[in-house]
């Protein structure tokens, strides 16, 4: 039997029950919806650390988790979105807005992690709705999901364009675009962002 704290707990029971009426949106013509998304520097990892260089280098790998809030959640909590979102150790400061588990891989580019302004990664972005958490950082496989790729920008509030994928459950054989915007950083020192979902369901004859 798995035991989790009152706060994750309280967290992933929102990860289970939030979602039905954005995923439903999924099904109408050409929907539009936004969410935000903080990344955790907890559950980051690259293979260029050890490396001489102080942080990730052109060409490292790296990995990276975090969760997906109800849009709006952290403009409505904290100045432009900077500064919330995650406590010190990854766990979510507002449990009952969160909606979904976002998963990031890819690898930098430009000058890596030194990359001031401009595009420093190229990443597959996947965001996955009604999680069911299995243990500490372990997790079934969303109910519902979307799939984006593209670049990212090292810039704060610049908005960027990717391209949505795919994606499964309630959003199968969805293809559109994602604009993203970098608004801030949490408490555990990385990221958050607003994402801007204009998804356009394929059409078969």
């Amino acid at each position: 039997m798995i035991v989790m704290t009152a706060r994750r707990s309280a967290a992933f029971c929102a990860l289970a029950l939030a979602l039905p009426a954005a995923a439903a949106r999924a099904t109408e013509s050409d929907p539009t919806f936004s969410v935000d998304v903080v990344a955790d520097c907890n559950r980051f990892i690259s293979e260029g650390i050890g490396h001489p260089h102080p942080g990730p280098a052109f060409g490292d790998y790296f990995m990276q988790e975090g969760l997906i809030y109800e849009g709006g959640t952290l403009a409505a909590n904290c100045a432009g979105g900077d500064g919330c979102g995650l406590n010190p150790d990854g766990t979510p400061e507002f449990p009952e807005a969160v909606i979904g588990k976002w998963t990031c891989y890819g690898s930098f580019v430009g000058n890596g992690g030194a990359t001031a302004e401009g595009v420093w990664l190229y990443s597959t972005q996947v965001y996955e709705f009604d999680v069911e958490q299995i243990d500490d950082n372990v997790f079934a496989p969303g109910e519902h999901a979307l799939i984006s790729h593209g670049a990212e920008r090292n810039d704060l509030n610049v908005s960027w364009n990717r391209a949505i994928t795919g994606g499964y459950g309630n959003f199968k054989r969805s293809v559109g675009e994602v604009q993203q915007t970098k608004i801030g950083f949490n408490q555990t020192q990385c990221e958050n962002f607003t994402v801007d979902f204009r998804i356009h369901p394929r059409r078969h004859p």
